[in-house]
């Protein structure tokens, strides 16, 4: 951005400085310091005389500094926002961050802080003002308090992703109410998750994948009534899909693959009107898709890929006029490709593979002009593969170990008679 000055505010980020930070830009009387996204390096002042009581705004991130937080930040009691992340900061969270009561926004990701059992979370209810936190990538290795409930009230968003954070989910977080999203993916949570999430009225995006959370989703997720998106994916969940889950008719995104679910996918599944990504895949899903299937003029993406679904490719899905990705490969899908794919216009991905198809390739896909993916290998295919449209640029890998293809010898298969 430049370099710009008075005499409250010292805004040079962006500015390819490097070296340390001089301690003497600290006895200037400011209300933002704004060095962020440089190359400063060195640890901060270990001493400071001043209690710098007028800074609202602390800017550091996307640099390489290193050391610990120095405790003399709690003194800064008009901090609204302090950013430190994308840094190599050491050592424990100073507790003392937890007396800031005007912080509105705390960023300490992407660093290399420990925290003995996240005790810094039992004291951030005392910053009455805070409404987003984010630890995230952090090698904490420790288990979320039981006093995590007892955040702060104004709290609405916290990070806290790839913190190898072990233990259970506490039953307490149906307490934070004011939450609108909450992350904890890719850690090492276990357990599973607790039915009390349902006090979490204001949630809009739950994100806890990549996890070792078992046994069954609760149904109490369904009473989340403004939740948008749900990321459940990569964990040991088991059993089915709640039927109940077409009463989250704000969702938009929903990501359960890689897990053990099992049974038929709830036909209320398709009445979510809003719904724009879809992956389901890799579990242990079966039965056919519902024959009472609504068309979702939203969806953009599906992936059921790598479940034992059977019986025919609906129909309706030429209907889903939105769709660019389709992936139900590696299932036990029979009969024919529907002609009525063709109408997916928007289409760029398709893959049928590993299935039990017969009967021809539609002519009706030689018009998905934007398709620029197609595997229907291991099926069982024949006749003709269509030689125009996206087809001229698709390789033999498209339609290998199909029963009686032909067309040129490009792909690999025999000429037609």
């Amino acid at each position: 951005m430049g370099i710009f000055r008075i005499s409250e505010a010292i805004v040079l980020e962006a500015n390819n400085l490097n070296g340390t930070i001089p301690s003497s830009i600290f006895n200037i009387s400011l209300r933002v310091l704004a060095l962020d996204t440089n190359s400063l390096s060195g640890t901060l002042p270990s001493t400071f005389s001043l209690q710098l009581p007028n800074l609202w705004k602390l800017y550091l991130s996307v640099n390489q500094l290193s050391g610990s937080i120095p405790s003399y930040l709690s003194n800064c009691s008009q901090l609204t926002l302090l950013e430190l992340s994308y840094n190599q900061f050491t050592g424990l969270i100073p507790a003392g961050l937890g007396h800031l009561e005007n912080l509105l926004e705390l960023y300490l990701n992407v660093n290399r802080l420990e925290s003995l059992d996240l005790g810094f979370l039992t004291d951030l209810p005392r910053c009455r003002s805070l409404k987003r936190l984010d630890i995230g990538e952090n090698p904490f290795s420790s288990h979320l308090p039981d006093s995590f409930g007892n955040l702060s009230s104004s709290l609405q968003e916290i990070f806290a992703k790839s913190c190898n954070i072990k233990g259970p989910i506490p039953k307490g977080i149906g307490a934070l109410r004011n939450f609108n999203m909450l992350t904890l993916s890719n850690n090492n949570l276990s357990g599973t998750i607790p039915s009390t999430i349902k006090g979490m009225k204001s949630l809009q995006r739950l994100y806890v994948g990549g996890n070792q959370l078992e046994q069954s989703i609760p149904t109490e997720i369904c009473l989340l009534a403004n939740l948008g998106e749900i990321a459940l994916y990569k964990n040991n969940l088991s059993g089915q899909i709640p039927s109940c889950i077409g009463n989250l008719f704000n969702l938009q995104i929903m990501f359960m693959s890689s897990n053990q679910l099992s049974s038929s996918i709830p036909s209320s599944l398709w009445s979510l009107e809003n719904l724009l990504f879809l992956n389901l895949s890799s579990n242990s899903l079966e039965g056919n898709l519902h024959a009472n299937m609504r068309a979702l003029k939203m969806l953009q993406s599906i992936d059921l890929s790598g479940n034992r679904i059977s019986g025919k490719i609906p129909t309706i899905l030429g209907d889903f006029q939105s769709l660019s990705v389709l992936n139900l490969s590696k299932n036990s899908f029979s009969e024919v490709i529907p002609e009525q794919l063709g109408y997916l216009i928007t289409l760029d991905y398709l893959d049928l593979s590993h299935n039990n198809l017969s009967g021809e390739i539609p002519k009706s896909l030689v018009a998905l002009s934007h398709l620029h993916y197609l595997n229907l290998s291991c099926n069982k295919l024949s006749g003709e593969i269509p030689g125009r449209g996206p087809f001229a640029n698709f390789t033999a890998a498209s339609f290998v170990d199909n029963g009686a293809l032909c067309k040129q010898p490009i792909w690999e298969v025999p000429e037609c008679c």
